[in-house]
């Protein structure tokens, strides 16, 4: 009789785990079906850009809402604002292919899905690029349910595959010594609403570089590029009003990319930022 028992208790056991499994699957299924991603959609950041608008869409991509560590893989988050009052659902979509530059089918959440009327969705689309020296972009078109299609163009600068390394000041006096590093320099002006600090953080959080030391006026900051480029950056203060940014990197594009970034930032944009430095460390 204690047998029976035992082994009526384990096949309850046994039921209760199917039963779980099932529902596991079951809200899977339902999560697939849905269209809707599973992350909380949500408005772009300050830092976003637009890549598609016209009456009833606009669609804004995060720069630096990617995912670039170990490997030439990288998700691009589009924020997609529906301006209509009526839900407009996305069947597809299609981006040229390069040899260099390749956008994956892995979107998340995966087509079709809906962004509802007056709200908002996210796409994550993800690129596959085997140059990372240079800018790109992504061209391409969302088709929607009614036969419409909306162009996009991602603009995709090469920072976006820099990884902030920390290094010791030993360190980095070793790699500005032996590695076989192309350089380049240019004088700029702080923009209006920033100060020496703020245009050091900005280069840091633009290029992805990570802060190694500050000695008198002289900032020297390191990234190391997915494909494994060194990128020692240095910032030096003239005035109040001007800094000299020297560039040295193992590649003599990514040096020029990365120069011409800084450059681009300063020319279009001044950004607010804490001037606690301690991030950096």
């Amino acid at each position: 009789e204690k047998e029976k028992e035992k082994e009526k208790e384990k096949e309850k056991e046994r039921s209760k785990d199917k039963e779980k499994e099932r529902e596991k699957e079951k809200r899977k299924d339902e999560s697939k079906g849905s269209g809707k991603s599973s992350s909380t959609p949500k408005a772009p950041s300050s830092t976003a850009l637009t890549c598609c608008k016209n009456d009833q869409l606009h669609v804004w991509y995060e720069p630096d809402a990617t995912e670039a560590r170990d490997s030439n893989n990288l998700e691009v988050r589009l924020c997609l604002q529906n301006k209509s009052s009526s839900s407009i659902e996305f069947n597809s979509c299609d981006f040229d292919q390069t040899m260099n530059l390749r956008v994956q089918p892995a979107f998340k959440p995966p087509f079709p899905f809906s962004v509802p009327g007056k709200g908002w969705g996210t796409l994550l689309v993800p690129v596959l690029s085997k140059d990372v020296v240079r800018p790109q972009t992504v061209d391409g078109f969302l088709h929607c349910g009614d036969g419409s299609k909306a162009k996009v163009s991602i603009k995709l600068p090469c920072s976006l595959w820099m990884k902030d390394i920390k290094l010791s000041s030993v360190e980095f006096k070793a790699v500005m010594g032996h590695a076989e590093l192309t350089g380049r320099t240019k004088t700029m002006r702080i923009p209006k609403d920033m100060d020496v600090r703020k245009a050091l953080q900005t280069i840091s959080q633009l290029l992805r570089v990570k802060l190694v030391e500050i000695v008198d006026s002289v900032a020297f900051l390191y990234g190391k590029s997915c494909q494994g480029h060194h990128a020692c950056v240095v910032v030096k203060a003239l005035s109040d009003l001007e800094i000299s940014v020297e560039v040295k990197c193992t590649d003599a594009t990514l040096c020029s990319s990365l120069l011409q970034e800084v450059q681009d930032e300063f020319n279009i944009v001044s950004k607010g930022a804490d001037d606690d430095l301690d991030f950096l460390m």
